[in-house]
């Protein structure tokens, strides 16, 4: 049987009694007490993301000029904008890659902070990198390839003016429904345990299916707002409303990591590792 990743033993050890005493409460103690390593990981999410920043700007920037081109009939837009989605849509999947490569060290960090760990941001970052970032390459993959298949999906159906109300329905219902949820379940799994990709990917799975509607429905609040900011075609709203969102993203993984772990916890950790139930959490 896998052993769990090790982690860094606190430089002074803490009592039970100290613990916040749900993983609700670990999530406003570590914002209270760690902001300023929350701040540090919001920073290299960041610098993950910026490719995917820099599309979309040159995509809203591009948008813009056709919106306001007086020469142009409101209606044809969406036919002369298609190509422009299409390409920023392939232009995504690797930059994505690169992203999910980003997170890999940051989870590290998030999950150290969500067991009440000692952890030193940099330093964490670069070990979580090199254990994590061969199991998070195909995770990229998967969640690029299937952004990139759904974008395209839908503008080319916008650009046709198509009756395939269905097939766009179809594409984003499989990348928001199955493809996501079981994307960051895998990012948490594979942050815990030494197991294999495939087997955290089932892992992840069985976490997912054990309660799907819920763990849709924590996604939402989780990484919803933060999202949202970058999806809406604005060029204004991604120029100034980037930081805010890479901070809530920041924010939404460390509560989304929390509530994985009660999954965890409730599914698995309870026969296979009960050393890992509730860890972080004081009273249990």
């Amino acid at each position: 049987m896998a052993l769990f990743r090790k982690n860094k033993k606190a430089s002074k050890d803490y009592e039970k009694s100290m613990l916040p005493q749900s993983r609700r409460a670990v999530f406003f103690d570590v914002v209270k007490l760690q902001w300023s390593k929350l701040l540090l990981l919001a920073a290299i999410v960041l610098i993950s993301a910026l490719p995917l920043f820099l599309i979309a700007v040159y995509e809203d920037t591009y948008i813009l000029t056709v919106a306001e081109d007086p020469g142009i009939a409101q209606e044809t837009i969406p036919a002369l904008i298609a190509p422009l989605h299409i390409f920023c849509a392939v232009l995504s999947a690797p930059c994505l890659v690169l992203f999910f490569l980003g997170l890999s060290g940051v989870i590290r960090v998030v999950r150290q902070l969500a067991w009440e760990e000692n952890a030193m941001v940099f330093p964490d970052f670069l070990v979580g990198f090199r254990q994590n970032w061969k199991q998070f390459l195909p995770v990229g993959v998967l969640f690029g390839l299937s952004y990139t298949v759904a974008k395209i999906g839908f503008h080319s159906a916008l650009a046709t003016q198509a009756n395939s109300v269905w097939i766009q329905g179809i594409l984003l219902g499989l990348l928001i429904f199955l493809v996501a949820p079981l994307v960051a379940c895998c990012i948490v799994v594979i942050a815990v345990y030494n197991n294999g990709f495939w087997d955290n990917l089932k892992l992840a799975a069985y976490v997912y299916l054990k309660n799907p509607i819920k763990t849709v429905i924590s996604m939402l609040p989780a990484f919803g707002p933060g999202v949202a900011v970058w999806l809406i075609p604005h060029l204004q709203l991604h120029l100034i409303g980037s930081i805010p969102a890479i901070m809530l993203f920041t924010l939404g993984l460390l509560g989304w990591t929390l509530f994985v772990f009660n999954r965890l916890d409730a599914h698995y950790n309870a026969t296979e590792y009960p050393e890992l139930v509730g860890k972080g959490v004081g009273g249990k």
